[in-house]
């Protein structure tokens, strides 16, 4: 892990902190990521577990644009839409899953390492899970109309569902081709590993990975899934 990104996960549970060395170290396109006073959405979860698709989704399904700050995978930003009474929708995936397509994307090695900030960024979120909505990676893609009735039935929201029709899944995934054609995402094995999306290609390389985790965190984050799934 790079030395950026380490600083990024060390602040990540504080949010004063977080913001400041955010709004000094990222560069200007990735700013509108964080909360500002604008926000009217948080939708945050470990790398990997549908942020572009939930987005995207979100965004297709509304009448007018919608101030999201997401992306950034961050606990500080769920503490900080919490804090400020902001909806907030928390995405999960089974640990080994998002893992598998993490090592697709970027090569990289240490298993426990990278099981351990799945689980540091889980059990911070545990905390706050009776005042998010939690949505686990299966049911974002195949019924996130669902995911939106429960913000608004918590938040007292209006926000419009998203259909999961097969016409709506295609736009969503035709403008997540557009994200990865406009951001040039030609390296960490090219742009069907990239792409925040299902490909033949990124099935085949999930097909070939293998974890060699320690039981006990393997044991510890299954537990704080099924938890927050339950």
């Amino acid at each position: 892990m790079s030395l950026k990104n380490q600083i990024k996960h060390a602040l990540s549970p504080y949010p004063a902190l977080f913001r400041s060395a955010f709004r000094i170290g990222a560069n200007r396109s990735h700013q509108g990521l964080l909360i500002r006073k604008d926000t009217e959405l948080v939708i945050e979860g470990f790398p990997r577990s549908a942020n572009t698709f939930s987005v995207v989704a979100f965004q297709q399904a509304q009448h007018r644009p919608v101030e999201i700050a997401h992306h950034l995978h961050a606990i500080a930003q769920v503490v900080s839409g919490v804090r400020q009474g902001i909806p907030v929708i928390v995405l999960i995936r089974k640990p080994e899953d998002s893992l598998r397509s993490l090592r697709v994307m970027f090569k990289q090695r240490g298993d426990d390492a990278a099981l351990k900030r799945w689980i540091r960024f889980y059990t911070a979120i545990a905390g706050m899970r009776d005042k998010v909505v939690i949505a686990e990676f299966s049911r974002v893609i195949a019924d996130f109309g669902t995911v939106i009735d429960e913000v608004n039935a918590k938040f007292g929201t209006a926000y419009a569902r998203f259909e999961a029709t097969p016409e709506n899944i295609k736009a969503v995934y035709d403008e997540i081709d557009l994200i990865n054609e406009r951001s040039h995402h030609t390296s960490h094995g090219g742009k069907s590993m990239y792409v925040a999306r299902p490909t033949e290609a990124k099935r085949q390389a999930h097909a070939k990975v293998e974890f060699k985790f320690d039981k006990d965190l393997l044991a510890q984050a299954h537990a704080l899934y099924a938890e927050l799934t339950a």
